[in-house]
């Protein structure tokens, strides 16, 4: 009884990882076509404190983590339909993985901005939110826990 139940349990486990993986990469395509689409009706009085290569650093930032969240969805999937369980260690290194490259893209924004702590209170740095509200579907405390003191940590 306990091995079937760890087995629907990991399965469930798997298909929670594939919709977190499905929604953040449909968030960053979205961000993507948004910041795409509106930029153009900014006027430049808008965009004072937000010089051109920053829109140029954001969007294949944007891009390329829907591409990695996609490919991660596509893994998940893989080892779902062979009824696998994820390393631990995959797992962590993942999460480590998301919330570095918050901290890495915040970083090179505040590289071109005037003011590097404006970054800080840009729409930017609420992406950490995001990667710590799903996280909790992969249905592990510590996990959770983990992505949390780690996005608090970096910020800092």
């Amino acid at each position: 009884m306990e091995s079937y139940f760890q087995e629907h349990f990991s399965d469930e486990s798997l298909r929670r990882e594939v919709q977190r993986a499905t929604v953040l990469s449909a968030l960053f395509l979205f961000a993507t076509a948004a910041l795409a689409l509106l930029h153009p009706l900014l006027q430049s009085d808008n965009l004072k404190y937000l010089p051109k290569p920053v829109l140029l650093t954001i969007m294949p930032y944007f891009i390329g983590m829907s591409v990695y969240e996609w490919g991660i969805r596509r893994l998940l999937k893989q080892q779902l339909a062979r009824h696998h369980d994820l390393p631990t260690l995959f797992i962590f290194g993942n999460a480590t993985f998301e919330i570095t490259s918050i901290s890495f893209i915040l970083l090179i924004v505040s590289r071109h901005m005037f003011d590097s702590l404006l970054v800080l209170n840009s729409p930017l740095a609420y992406i950490y939110i995001f990667f710590i509200i799903l996280s909790t579907l992969r249905l592990n405390f510590w996990l959770s826990a983990y992505t949390g003191f780690l996005a608090g940590l970096e910020f800092i």
